[in-house]
Parts: structure tokens; sequence; C-alpha cells
């Protein structure tokens, strides 16, 4: 909300947007070993898979996670 109040330009604006959609997918993924039995964790769909911003953003925010993540990509795309 500051950032629209602050009049700031819509590609600002959109990069917070992704970059707190990839802080709520980190801080999910760092929950679950916590609620429930989890070894292995797979972070795909269209927000990961065909958005790397957003992907990369989760990955930062998995510092050292005590499970194994993985985010797989749709075929062709590097």
């Amino acid at each position: 909300m500051s950032y629209r109040i602050a009049a700031m330009p819509n590609h600002v604006l959109m990069r917070s947007v992704f970059e707190s959609l990839g802080d709520y997918a980190a801080n999910a993924v760092r929950r679950l070993p916590r609620e429930w039995s989890v070894d292995v964790v797979v972070c795909a769909g269209d927000l990961f898979a065909r958005n790397r911003f957003i992907a990369d953003r989760t990955r930062r925010g998995l510092v050292r996670p005590r499970l194994r993540v993985y985010f797989p990509m749709v075929a062709g795309e590097a």
C-alpha cells in the first residue's frame, strides 16, 4: 500500500508483489516439517514453473531447509 501512496511506477509495485509471493511460498515450505511428516517438497505449477522470479525468490527464502525442495521447469524452458 505504501508503494501506491508514494506513486511508485507500476514495475516497482509489481516487483514488490512478486517478491511478497516468493516470500510467502518460502515461509509455507519452511512450516511444512513442523506441521507434517514431510521429506520432499515439489514447488510446481504455473506459479513456479513459468515465473522464474518467484521461484528464485522462494529459493532464496529457503536458507538451509531441513528437507529437499524441487522446482521443476516446464519442458523446453531453461
